[in-house]
């Protein structure tokens, strides 16, 4: 298992691991039996260690693991032991990803987003239930020796104003976890908006907690206009530009800047910032773009080699959204599809893992 150690996560020999992969997003939305009939091979496992990769970031939605409130969905419990057990075989850390809890939908665009979690204390302590079940699941065992990580929320977003209902929340769900097992590490990622969600808040506020096996996290998809456009569901429906382009000017907390690299090393700086202040490892779990980014010279390739040259600089790992989708994907293809040649990024991947 991986520990931290001030700024770095260190093996058990004491050397420093910089995991860098994929998000395997196992179409995480669509019911349960849907999900479990993926990946009944190692083979998405396999080519993600060939291109370079040392861990797959593993999203699943509490369904997977809760039939209903408090009870064990077997089904799901048993797929998530199989992919586990792929992804040893192949040599990948895992980061296992509660990407939607009970009560806590908003991260589409919808008329009626869901943020019931915070003001229901059934749903808080079934977001607890689900990660003790997990902990509990794999702890001692040969399976829970190769999760990297609990990635405890995917994309917070409160309505209190503070964000101080998830900083409670996580801290309680950290708490009661470290008890039963001091060696597991979590990330925790910064609020996402206080008053609802904001996929393209400038912010990078993070709650620090109480625990010395915290990894800080960060989405990055700056500019959002142009990572996410044509994204239909967070909204975006227009093109958005090129990169990089000088002549138009990026908001940040510090003024404009013109989109290139300079404008991604401004958006990375308070990541860094709580890395030294804090003396803290830090993670970006997401970062990635649309498909359309990569068509008729949008500079989807430049925008990816800048930013992993800044990763690269500043030794922070990565996993990129995602490994096999229609839109984002390294494989331009349906996930219920086996991977074929024709649908890789070749160049893509290339770019990811340069050193």
């Amino acid at each position: 298992m991986l520990h931290v150690q001030g700024q770095h996560l260190v093996n058990t020999t004491g050397d420093v691991v910089r995991l860098r992969g994929f998000t395997l997003t196992a179409l995480y939305w669509e019911p349960t039996q849907v999900v479990t009939q993926l990946y009944p091979t190692d083979e998405p496992y396999r080519v993600m260690r060939e291109v370079g990769a040392n861990v797959v970031r593993l999203t699943f939605h509490a369904r997977l693991i809760e039939r209903e409130p408090f009870v064990e969905e077997t089904a799901g419990l048993e797929w998530l032991d199989r992919q586990l057990d792929f992804a040893q075989t192949n040599g990948l850390y895992v980061i296992l990803c509660l990407i939607l809890p009970p009560g806590a939908d908003w991260m589409d665009d919808r008329p009626e987003p869901d943020y019931s979690l915070w003001s229901d204390l059934s749903k808080q302590e079934r977001f607890r239930w689900i990660w003790r079940t997990l902990l509990t699941r794999y702890k001692g065992t040969t399976r829970g020796e190769a999760i990297a990580a609990f990635d405890l929320f995917n994309a917070p977003a409160t309505i209190d104003g503070t964000g101080e209902a998830y900083r409670q929340l996580l801290q309680t769900t950290v708490d009661e976890l470290y008890a039963l097992d001091s060696r597991r590490i979590f990330i925790v990622a910064p609020c996402y908006g206080t008053n609802g969600m904001k996929h393209d808040d400038l912010s990078r506020e993070w709650i620090l907690l109480d625990n010395p096996n915290v990894m800080y996290d960060l989405h990055f998809y700056d500019p959002f206009s142009y990572t996410h456009q044509y994204a239909e569901w967070v909204g975006v429906h227009e093109e958005g530009g090129v990169y990089p382009d000088r002549s138009l000017l990026e908001s940040t907390l510090e003024g404009d800047m013109p989109r290139d690299q300079s404008y991604l090393a401004r958006q990375l700086e308070p990541l860094l910032h709580l890395r030294v202040m804090h003396e803290v490892p830090i993670f970006i779990s997401e970062f990635g773009l649309i498909h359309h980014c990569f068509e008729d010279g949008r500079g989807g390739l430049a925008y990816v080699n800048d930013f992993i040259t800044l990763l690269n600089e500043e030794g922070i790992g990565f996993t990129y959204w995602d490994f096999q989708s229609t839109v984002m994907g390294l494989f331009r293809s349906d996930a219920r599809l086996s991977l074929m040649q024709s649908d890789l990024q070749p160049d893509l991947a290339l770019t990811l893992f340069k050193t």
